[in-house]
């Protein structure tokens, strides 16, 4: 999924790990002629992928809150 957020985009995933999800996203910012792509996992497993990615969003969102790339 995409979004953006205070002018970031963002993108959010889960990935099928033995059984459970682990969430992930990519935090992308324009700069000039350069792109810069940070990619983070949650690091937590979870139950279903829909949870796995509603955490991912929030951390995405939460991580360009704080300026913390």
């Amino acid at each position: 999924m995409k979004g953006q957020y205070h002018g970031i985009e963002f993108e959010y995933s889960s990935q099928p790990i033995n059984g459970k999800y682990a969430g992930e996203y990519l935090l992308i910012f324009h700069h000039e002629q350069y792109t810069y792509i940070i990619k983070k996992s949650v690091g937590k497993m979870f139950a279903t992928p829909r949870e796995a990615e509603i955490k991912a969003m929030e951390f995405a969102k939460n991580q360009i809150e704080r300026g913390l790339f």
